[in-house]
């Protein structure tokens, strides 16, 4: 037993805790793992689901005008539900983590963003080709060059629609009853009317100005 100049002696202590196999400077645990708050974060974790300003066409706003908050809130939801439902909840994290991979990996969500944004702007039925032509090109486009062009844009959808079902739905969906299909996924009507949406964007931007600029 340590006597009372034992105690006196500097760095004596009866309260010091008793070491336990591993502890100390030595120890090969405390090089190897590091502490909890050390470990880095798994990317795509807690990423946040895609959000309206990343989803939304910026030309349909110019041309429609903004939604509001609440239906931009709407849309990304069920983009976000419908990434889920085809994808799986794995690539959603990937493709979260590097947002610049979602042109690239589902460019079918975007349409579907394309048709509820003007969905929530026009409301229905369904407008034709040969109007989302005047409606979104602006005075140049004659209700002559609106029918002419519409009819490029009709066919390149068509040719199209196969290769989205089957991106979305799974081999073979082309050829099943469209029923069936918008059943399976209640949002494809917004993702069709998207897709004639984007071809006819892109027409829009491919036309020389002077093309229709004299048109009458």
């Amino acid at each position: 037993m340590p006597t009372d100049a034992d105690r006196a002696q500097p760095g004596h202590d009866d309260e010091a805790p008793a070491l336990h196999p591993g502890a100390g400077g030595s120890c090969p645990d405390a090089d190897t793992h590091p502490p909890a708050q050390a470990r880095p974060l798994v990317l795509g974790q807690h990423a946040d689901p895609f959000r309206a300003g990343e989803l939304l066409d910026a030309t349909l706003t110019a041309v429609l005008g903004p939604v509001d908050d609440v239906t931009g809130d709407a849309i990304a939801g069920i983009c976000n539900d419908a990434l889920h439902t085809v994808l799986g909840p794995a690539i959603v994290s990937a493709l979260r983590a590097d947002r610049r991979r979602l042109p690239l990996a589902a460019p079918w969500v975007l349409d579907l963003a394309r048709g509820l944004q003007f969905q929530s702007h026009q409301g229905a039925p369904e407008p034709d080709t040969a109007s989302l032509l005047i409606r979104l090109g602006g005075p140049q486009i004659t209700a002559a060059d609106a029918r002419r062009l519409a009819e490029a844009v009709d066919l390149a959808a068509v040719l199209a629609q196969g290769r989205v079902l089957e991106q979305v739905l799974g081999p073979g969906a082309g050829g099943r009853d469209p029923r069936a299909n918008e059943a399976t996924a209640p949002w494809l009507g917004g993702l069709k009317l998207g897709s004639r949406i984007h071809l006819v964007l892109e027409l829009l931007r491919l036309l020389p100005p002077e093309r229709t600029a004299s048109r009458s």
